[in-house]
């Protein structure tokens, strides 16, 4: 796990990129909205697909530069509610860790298929922020799915307003 201070969405080293996403295809706010303006393409993918179905799995876009970028459907909502998980009282935020561990491992069987050794590239707090996830346990399901694939996540510290996050 390689931690870089830097934008994810500005850096040209990693070779695929993942986000935490729900289910309600509107990339509203938070990093979806920064990757919607930057990559419609990235947006769409999520249009097109399907409803609760894609929960613990994964879309993706093709980005300009050949690189592919991946929606993880790690959080069912963003609004509070209970779904088979982690409801944080805290935040009033869903986290779902059997969600976001599904969808990632899905994203790295995908990805491997064609190439081993990535770098994946990941917002820090990727399912702490919105989705209201402590970054200990995300922390530890990166280091897993690390351990599985032959993939090396870089872990992107951007927003600094994020570090009030819950640990």
């Amino acid at each position: 796990m390689i931690e870089i201070e830097g934008n994810l969405l500005e850096s040209e080293e990693w070779d695929i990129a993942v986000h935490n996403c729900n289910l309600y295809k509107t990339f509203g706010a938070g990093i979806a909205l920064q990757i919607k303006e930057k990559w419609p393409e990235v947006f769409k993918a999520d249009l097109e697909s399907g409803g609760e179905e894609k929960f613990g799995g994964f879309t993706k876009a093709t980005l300009p530069d050949n690189r592919t970028f991946y929606n993880i459907y790690g959080m069912h909502n963003s609004y509070g509610n209970k779904y088979n998980g982690i409801h944080n009282p805290i935040l009033n935020k869903p986290c779902n860790y059997d969600g976001f561990y599904n969808g990632l491992y899905r994203v790295c069987e995908d990805a491997t298929r064609l190439r081993t050794d990535l770098l994946v590239g990941c917002p820090k707090y990727i399912g702490c922020g919105l989705a209201g996830g402590r970054w200990t346990v995300i922390k530890a399901i990166l280091k897993d799915i690390e351990s599985l694939f032959d993939i090396d996540f870089m872990i992107f510290d951007y927003d600094s307003s994020l570090k009030t996050v819950t640990q």
